[in-house]
């Protein structure tokens, strides 16, 4: 696996095929391993890598001072991006989309195209007057905060992974997979708190530029789905596709068509992007 030294921190990534790059950053709890399915759908015509966050799949874990945010997420990915030497197609999913979401708001590294899977930026809701599904949410983020900074992972997890997967799902996944999240449990509980600490506003997402597709389960909880739907609303040519049937884990569960919504995305032809140069402190400019 090929790995890149971000400011002392070993960012490991997978990195497969020819063409322009597409790069996937993964939701919380998982890696970017999340995105092998999906990936063997679009083989063959373009780069792909999975990059993992911090703590996760090898990466090396978050040592700053403060609490990790989206941002310090997002400088991984600007790596990265100068690292390859070429603009990026940009897909993330859940803490990943909404990692994806602020690196594009903030012009954080060159974007070709920006794909939205269930993106959590979840102060959207509030800043949108949407406070019954954010209750909603903030709900479940407090319940798994309390029992997993408390060192009770499994009673955290239980209702985390069957509130986005359905009832018994906890129950129903074998104990070596059960183990592993519960390995997982403190990057959890910071994933939670970067999603509820973005500082992304409608206003920075009406002024995106970048072509912009956003996907969502037809069967998604309701915090998840109107995100997307306030995402549709408020990015300027932005285009959204409900999957029928899927949940919010649909790259894990219907990957052949979270392949071809991406694919179809990625094929349309569009005037290329400017090149953004990067400035000495990491940043890009045009």
């Amino acid at each position: 696996m090929p790995t890149l030294d971000v400011d002392g921190t070993r960012v490991h990534y997978t990195d497969t095929g020819r063409g322009a790059a597409v790069v996937f950053l993964h939701s919380g709890g998982n890696t970017g391993a999340q995105w092998r399915q999906t990936g063997k759908y679009l083989e063959g015509r373009w780069r792909l890598l999975a990059l993992n966050f911090h703590g996760m799949g090898g990466t090396g874990p978050w040592l700053g001072p403060d609490a990790l945010t989206h941002d310090d997420e997002g400088v991984l990915v600007t790596a990265l991006a100068a690292a390859l030497g070429e603009p990026i197609h940009l897909v993330g999913h859940s803490y990943g989309g909404a990692v994806a979401l602020r690196l594009a708001v903030t012009d954080g590294a060159p974007i070709r195209s920006l794909t939205l899977v269930e993106p959590m930026a979840m102060p959207l809701l509030g800043e949108a007057g949407e406070t019954g599904v954010l209750n909603d949410y903030n709900g479940l983020r407090d319940r798994y905060l309390e029992a997993a900074d408390a060192g009770r992972a499994e009673e955290a997890l239980e209702p985390y992974v069957d509130y986005w997967n359905g009832a018994g799902s906890w129950s129903a996944m074998p104990g070596d997979a059960r183990a592993k999240l519960c390995g997982r449990a403190a990057q959890l509980c910071a994933a939670f708190r970067a999603n509820s600490s973005n500082p992304t506003t409608l206003a920075n997402c009406r002024a995106l530029s970048c072509p912009t597709l956003i996907l969502c389960g037809g069967q998604t909880r309701p915090p998840a789905m109107r995100v997307t739907e306030i995402l549709e609303r408020e990015i300027p040519g932005a285009r959204r596709t409900v999957i029928p049937g899927a949940g919010h884990m649909s790259p894990l569960t219907h990957a052949a068509e979270v392949a071809a919504a991406i694919a179809d995305h990625l094929n349309v032809p569009r005037q290329e992007s400017p090149w953004m140069a990067p400035r000495r402190d990491g940043s890009w400019r045009s």
